[in-house]
């Protein structure tokens, strides 16, 4: 009988939503992945979570807590750094550590370290640590990470072809169908920020599909080449030492200077750290390049809906009436 392995919808799942289950499922392993965040599970995250965790750490309890009676373990890695020279968040460090301490009964926890300031060969050393634990051997292993690195490829391609993760993730993979039609006075907005605040539609408060609504045509992070990316994040005078920050602020320096967009909006963590500073890189760089207007939406459990409709309104008026200016 194959082990039931169970992902979380929640955290780097949105980072990387085809490499893992792919990955597992070569393995033989039986692959569930909790359901949309919804009502209940933020509710039952928040009783068990620590009060200081932004929302998506808190979010991340709650599917925890969905597929603890229907797996036979959790994969939860632990992600220390995915580019030489960067870390990742301290929570990905220690949310193996976290879970572990959690007081409710859970199943085997499949933990590996990702850490590839260690270099490629550790990394592999993990991967077939993780294969050996499901009693398989090294080719296999190798050949279900080649079969997941050739998924992950497709899904990214597919977002620069102009959808969104979430869009593939349900099914709506025609690019086409989320485009302005060629309409001139179409508003085109960069919605920035991590993938598990934007594309988790609970946390987000269906940001997205709100701006779809009043007929904005809407860009993200990874619609862009990882290649303009890192250049643009090379022009801060020191480097980013989080690597996903650093692809947060690289993409928002590639629109203010592509004079591709109207406006952007920054969708970040009430309680993150990091996504505070790179709201001051972000304010300061504006002041002095100001080619597009930008919003910032803090989003923690509190946030209402109507809340960010009235705020994104007076943005997007705004941003018409700016537009018609220039014409």
């Amino acid at each position: 009988m194959p082990l039931a392995l169970g992902i979380p919808r929640a955290l780097l799942y949105y980072k990387y939503p085809s490499l893992w289950e792919t990955f597992f499922h070569h393995l033989g392993a039986e692959v569930i992945v909790s359901p949309p965040t919804n009502r209940r599970i933020v509710a039952r995250a928040i009783e068990l979570a620590e009060s200081e965790f932004c929302l998506p750490v808190k979010v991340f309890h709650g599917h925890l807590l969905e597929l603890c009676d229907k797996v036979d373990a959790l994969f939860i890695p632990r992600v220390v750094s995915v580019q030489k020279g960067t870390y990742t968040c301290p929570k990905f460090f220690g949310l193996p550590d976290i879970v572990a301490a959690l007081p409710v009964e859970l199943p085997r926890l499949i933990a590996p370290t990702i850490n590839l300031r260690l270099g490629r060969w550790q990394f592999y050393r993990t991967l077939f640590a993780v294969g050996a634990a499901l009693e398989k051997n090294a080719a296999r292993v190798f050949l279900a990470w080649r079969a997941a690195v050739s998924s992950q490829k497709r899904f990214a391609q597919k977002a620069r072809a102009g959808c969104t993760t979430l869009d593939i993730l349900e099914g709506k993979a025609d690019a086409a169908a989320f485009r302005s039609g060629g309409n001139e006075s179409a508003l085109t907005v960069a919605v920035v920020g991590h993938p598990y605040n934007l594309y988790d539609s609970y946390v987000s408060v269906n940001l997205i599909d709100m701006l779809r609504r009043y007929g904005v045509k809407v860009v993200v992070p990874e619609m862009l080449p990882n290649e303009a990316i890192e250049k643009h994040a090379r022009e801060l005078p020191k480097k980013l030492y989080w690597s996903y920050e650093r692809e947060v602020v690289g993409a928002m320096f590639c629109w203010l200077r592509s004079r591709q967009v109207d406006g952007m909006i920054y969708l970040r963590s009430f309680a993150c750290g990091p996504d505070s500073i790179v709201q001051t890189i972000l304010d300061t760089d504006c002041r002095i390049v100001g080619n597009a207007s930008t919003i910032s939406l803090a989003i923690d459990e509190h946030t209402a809906e109507a809340g960010v409709i009235t705020r994104v309104e007076a943005f997007l008026d705004m941003l018409q009436r700016k537009k018609v200016a220039w014409q």
